[in-house]
């Protein structure tokens, strides 16, 4: 999870590190993708809308769906 660093989260620090090694060792860069300002700028798949019970999450609820950004694209 890219938004939240917790006390046991180490990605904030240890991500621009791995970035620029892969970059010097293989030539490939690699972008961070924090899923919340992701889905939100595109689309939420349906198991993250509906979470592990299958019931539809207040949190993803204002997210589009994949069908919604879809129409928009047309």
């Amino acid at each position: 999870k890219g938004e939240f660093t917790g006390r046991k989260n180490s990605s904030n620090y240890t991500f621009p590190l791995n970035q620029k090694w892969v970059y010097d060792k293989y030539q490939i860069y690699i972008n961070k993708v924090i899923p919340t300002i992701f889905f939100k700028t595109t689309w939420c798949p349906q198991s993250i809308r509906n979470g592990k019970r299958g019931m539809p999450l207040k949190k993803w609820s204002t997210y589009p769906t994949k069908e919604e950004y879809l129409r928009c694209l047309k």
